[in-house]
């Protein structure tokens, strides 16, 4: 009879295991759920797209779609999403490439941007690239120029929000 009450204790090594199962199984969903959200995103594919879901936005001359436009749009699916669950109407994502140098780039957009009203909010310097932020109302526009090693290719990344609460663009100004 002894017996049978000590097969009944539980042992601190199920509730390990189950700590485990537990974790495991959230980071399993965490990771499913945004595979499916990445999936879901269609950003815009072409160029008329993205005059089309980014209006007033200015495109650099003779800029095309990078190879990795798809790619760079499944990543930032998940931040575009919360965007749009902060109160966004819209938040798009596109990476184009010029056949320019970086510098003439970034005056590019600097001397182009105020000609469709936006206005400079900030401008930062990263390890390999360059992030200029314009707003207008209530939209934002981020723009951010990479540098090439080459100099031949330069990649754009450009997002695009809409709806933006006067809180929001508070904060940003802030930063």
């Amino acid at each position: 009879m002894a017996d049978w009450h000590e097969a009944k204790k539980p042992r601190a090594r199920n509730w390990i295991r189950l700590f485990l199962l537990i974790l495991i199984a959230v980071i399993l969903l965490g990771v499913a759920g945004m595979a499916i959200i990445s999936e879901q995103y269609h950003g815009p594919r072409t160029l008329t797209a993205v005059t089309t879901t980014m209006p007033g936005v200015p495109l650099f001359p003779f800029a095309v779609l990078a190879p990795a436009n798809r790619t760079a749009q499944r990543l930032l699916a998940g931040p575009l999403l919360l965007m749009r669950l902060q109160g966004a109407r819209t938040a798009e994502a596109v990476l184009l490439q010029v056949p320019a140098e970086p510098d003439f780039v970034l005056e590019w957009y600097r001397g182009a941007a105020p000609f469709q009203d936006w206005k400079a909010l900030r401008e930062t310097e990263q390890p390999n690239s360059t992030r200029l932020l314009f707003t207008r109302n209530r939209e934002v526009l981020q723009i951010i120029v990479g540098h090439s090693s080459n100099h031949l290719i330069t990649p754009i990344e450009i997002i695009y929000l809409n709806g933006v609460s006067p809180a929001q663009l508070e904060r940003l100004a802030a930063e």
